[in-house]
């Protein structure tokens, strides 16, 4: 059946819902299609897998209602001015609902390589779609209708950024595929495969991630370290299938003026973004804005920041930002006893995104990656995998 793939893709990536509003995208209508699948699956959660699953999940909800009450009650007492925060909250709430939805009805009850093939499956066939997009764009004009629209005229024309089929490209895309890097690399270290399709995979993924947001080396080079750490043979063949998949899609000609751009991010001495980052967008606001925040970001109080702290700050104060950071420390919580490495290279990968823009539940399809390492490393635990553990790594 086409179904699983099809909503497993709507909600990584959630499209533009074309003819609507911009910002309306796929997972608001998965959210819906699935609602009462969903509520039936809940009330005959005798499995044990799916209730472990639910029971998981609790918190997550529990923490986007608090962002929620908190977004509404700052309004309030901002006088009920900037109400796109709880738009984008609403934005967020549908992403995980989608992604809950989709991961509980088809896969929750599969064993956990199914669903590692169906994520595969649908992020190397949107790579596929860029890359193709991207070096043909007369053909593939029809694809602009599940876009957003770019608010920013900074982010460059490079078509190889922003050709998938995505709400969002950019930083936001470009994050998520590193994050679903280290979902396959996991897989890679513990799983048995040996399957050359399996690396040329991960390798042709990671890349897609690097052009599109080269911020997603911050989740690409620690998944290579967790490799390199765990499986060094595994390691040298992920690297020559790299090496040789950048040598054929550099040559590509609608490529080559875009590689100065990839190389200066490696050059500190040229490429500026790091430092502009560092010393314009994140500045001292004052005691009280740090402690209340503005209810506001970007108003013309300060200066302009994209950075994802300080945008938090500048809204909410550190009580909003310790909210959404409860994401990462729940995933803490769960996995770092049995998954120490993983765990802290992946909240390494989402402290270092939020760092360079919103990521914690803004960043749709980041987040929607961040959630199927969440159900992925949940379906190990609840089936007792012991021999995915790290220390049993180290013995093989």
């Amino acid at each position: 059946m086409i179904y699983p793939y099809l909503f497993l893709f709507l909600s990584a990536f959630d499209p533009q819902l074309p003819f609507f509003p911009n910002g309306i995208g796929f997972s608001l209508v998965v959210s819906l299609l699935l609602a009462p699948f969903s509520l039936l699956k809940l009330k005959n959660s005798g499995k044990s897998n799916c209730k472990f699953f639910i029971n998981k999940s609790l918190p997550l909800f529990s923490i986007f209602f608090v962002a929620g009450a908190f977004i509404i009650i700052r309004i309030i007492i901002n006088g009920g001015e900037n109400v796109e925060f709880i738009l984008s909250w609403l934005k967020a709430f549908f992403v995980f609902v989608s992604c809950f939805s989709t991961y509980l009805i088809f896969y929750s009850e599969k064993k956990p390589p199914e669903f590692i093939k169906a994520l595969v499956i649908v992020y190397v066939f949107n790579a596929v779609v860029n890359f193709s997009a991207g070096t043909y764009p007369e053909y593939f004009q029809f694809l602009s209708v599940f876009k957003s629209n770019v608010i920013s005229d900074s982010l460059g024309a490079n078509p190889y950024r922003n050709s998938f089929i995505s709400g969002s490209g950019y930083f936001s895309i470009g994050t998520a595929y590193g994050l679903i890097v280290f979902l396959f690399a996991f897989y890679l270290v513990h799983s048995k495969s040996k399957s050359a399709m399996l690396a040329i995979s991960i390798a042709f993924t990671a890349i897609s991630g690097f052009f599109a947001a080269r911020t997603a080396f911050f989740a690409i080079a620690p998944a290579l370290f967790y490799v390199f750490k765990s499986r060094i043979i595994y390691f040298i063949f992920f690297m020559l299938t790299g090496t040789a998949l950048i040598y054929l899609l550099l040559d590509l000609p609608a490529l080559r003026s875009y590689k100065n751009w990839m190389i200066s991010f490696f050059l500190f001495s040229s490429d500026r973004s790091a430092e502009y980052l560092i010393q314009q967008m994140y500045f001292w606001p004052g005691e009280a804005v740090v402690i209340f925040g503005l209810g506001a970001v970007n108003d013309g109080t300060f200066v302009y920041t994209d950075a994802g702290y300080m945008q938090d700050i500048l809204f909410g104060g550190v009580l909003f930002l310790l909210i959404k950071l409860c994401f990462v420390l729940y995933f803490v919580y769960l996995f770092l006893f049995k998954y120490p490495l993983y765990v802290m290279l992946v909240v390494f990968s989402i402290l270092a995104f939020h760092f360079k823009g919103l990521f914690l539940y803004n960043n749709a399809q980041g987040m929607a990656a961040f959630y199927f390492i969440f159900f992925y490393l949940w379906s190990l635990s609840e089936r007792g995998d012991t021999n995915s553990g790290e220390r049993s790594v180290g013995r093989r």
